[in-house]
């Protein structure tokens, strides 16, 4: 009925040519004919009754020829693969066409190649993580900061003091560019969202002071046209407040939290930035290492798994950026002054890196011969439904056909190939169980 050959491309694709005999090419035409004619009105003839030659007359050759190409490559496209011995890791795509004699050139995405390289002598040592007394002062200075009260007083405003102005107003170039009321400023010379010398200026006013003074713009100034300008500030001081900052004590540590004492809230404060640099410095770790297997890697893929890579992507954000930011999609968009399409056509570098580290651990997965049992994935599911307090008359049977299991699958899958490569780069002997990873709940998967 055909004939294949089979031309493997860069990129991991391959062409495959397949020539189909007439004999099976006048069949789909006949077949293709009636379909036409019962698709579509022939005055004088009931619908499907219409003779083959009348619908050749009307639709052409030519196009009878390319609808029978359709039908021809729906019917044999499973074998033309089998034949051809290829496995696709995505659909294929008609390249090509030619009608007399019916050649059909088909583009089919094959798998794709890692060469993972040596990587037995692998060594990348982990940075400690401790917390330094200072950094435990600095996070306790914080968080008397953080607590800190204010007090009005009527001596004049000092660095350090809060200043309430029952208005302000400011203009430079003939234009107004702040008039507002009731506006808090702590007076804090480093703060860089205030104006450079504004600070200075209300420097020892008092409550019921109106002061008029002149600032030079900086060059960085949010408004282009008004950078370097000279601009004339009118300020109404309504209070000052001085600030009171709790004493680093036992009572300090009780308003804090439930601590006894100021040496349970440091052992706790401690604890915690502990776990935190745990946590940063890992990921850090994580991802030298990650950078080290690709040194010794060559990856090859398709693009229709860099596509795959790339919506996934695309959807991730379409659901973070409202909950993050607050703001609908499209708004989100209109402020970056782009479309979606491109938008997803920005996020190639990385998904290319993405997925590249993806293949390259599911390689060195394979070759550490690192698995993931059924029994993991049903618990995996399992743990799942009840993070996400799925009633049990509500669940879907478990299956390895639902996204969230393939999913988990995946995430089990690396979190065991990083701890077995986190192992290795270390020195330490390879363990027969890895670590099992949470997974995050996936309402829409689940």
């Amino acid at each position: 009925m055909f004939t294949i050959s089979k031309e493997v491309l860069e990129n991991c694709e391959a062409l495959i040519t397949v020539e189909i005999e007439e004999s099976a090419v006048q069949n789909a035409m006949q077949k293709a004919a009636r379909n036409i004619a019962r698709e579509n009105p022939f005055p004088g003839f009931r619908k499907g009754k219409v003779p083959y030659n009348m619908v050749v007359s009307r639709v052409g050759a030519p196009a009878l020829r390319r609808d029978a190409a359709e039908l021809l490559l729906d019917e044999i496209y499973a074998d033309v693969l089998k034949q051809a011995e290829v496995e696709p890791v995505g659909p294929g795509s008609l390249d090509d066409i030619k009608l007399e004699p019916l050649v059909l050139k088909i583009r089919v995405p094959l798998p794709p190649v890692v060469e993972l390289g040596e990587v037995a002598d692998l060594r990348l040592d982990l940075e400690a993580h401790e917390v330094t007394d200072e950094e435990l002062q600095t996070a306790l200075e914080q968080l008397r900061n953080d607590h800190t009260t204010t007090r009005t007083v009527s001596r004049p405003a000092a660095l350090g003091d809060s200043v309430t102005l029952e208005h302000v107003e400011a203009q430079a170039n003939g234009e107004v560019f702040i008039h507002e009321h009731d506006v808090n400023l702590v007076l804090d010379p480093e703060d860089r969202n205030i104006v450079p010398g504004l600070v200075d200026a209300l420097v020892g006013l008092s409550a019921g002071e109106e002061k008029l003074f002149h600032l030079t713009l900086p060059e960085d100034f949010s408004e282009p046209t008004l950078r370097n300008a000279d601009a004339e500030f009118v300020v109404h001081v309504e209070s000052v407040g001085e600030p009171l900052k709790p004493e680093l004590d036992d009572a300090f540590a009780s308003v804090v939290g439930k601590f006894e004492t100021l040496d349970d809230l440091k052992a706790d404060l401690r604890e915690r930035m502990e776990a935190y640099k745990h946590e940063q410095a890992h990921e850090a770790y994580h991802e030298a290492l990650l950078a080290e297997l690709l040194k010794r890697a060559k990856v090859q893929f398709p693009e229709v798994l860099l596509g795959e890579e790339l919506d996934e992507m695309l959807k991730t954000f379409k659901v973070r950026i409202p909950q993050q930011l607050r703001m609908s999609w499209e708004d989100f968009l209109r402020l970056q002054g782009t479309t979606e399409e491109q938008f997803r056509e920005s996020l190639r570098p990385r998904a290319s890196k993405s997925l590249t580290e993806k293949l390259v651990l599911e390689e060195f997965a394979r070759r550490e011969q690192i698995t993931v049992s059924e029994e993991d994935l049903r618990d995996q599911y399992a743990r799942l439904l009840d993070q996400l307090e799925i009633p049990n008359n509500a669940r879907r049977p478990f299956s390895r056909d639902l996204v969230v299991v393939e999913e988990s699958y995946k995430q089990l899958l690396h979190g065991r190939a990083m701890a077995a490569l986190e192992r290795l780069a270390q020195g330490l002997p390879a363990q027969a169980a890895e670590t099992i990873l949470p997974v995050e709940p996936d309402t829409a998967a689940a």
